[in-house]
């Protein structure tokens, strides 16, 4: 997708439901120090579950 451009989003009718911005796909994975400080301290659940096997 060319930069400065944003993807519509619609349904399967082809009626569009509105526009995807790039800051709605990143603010997901905007968090504050305090929430990252915590899954290190206690470790990802990806890794915990790898450790009980």
């Amino acid at each position: 997708m060319p930069s400065g451009t944003s993807p519509p989003v619609t349904v399967a009718d082809g009626c569009l439901l509105g526009i995807v911005s790039r800051r709605d796909l990143l603010k997901v994975f905007v968090r504050p120090d305090e929430a990252v400080r915590t899954d290190v301290i206690r470790g990802t659940p990806l890794l915990a579950a790898d450790r009980s096997a």
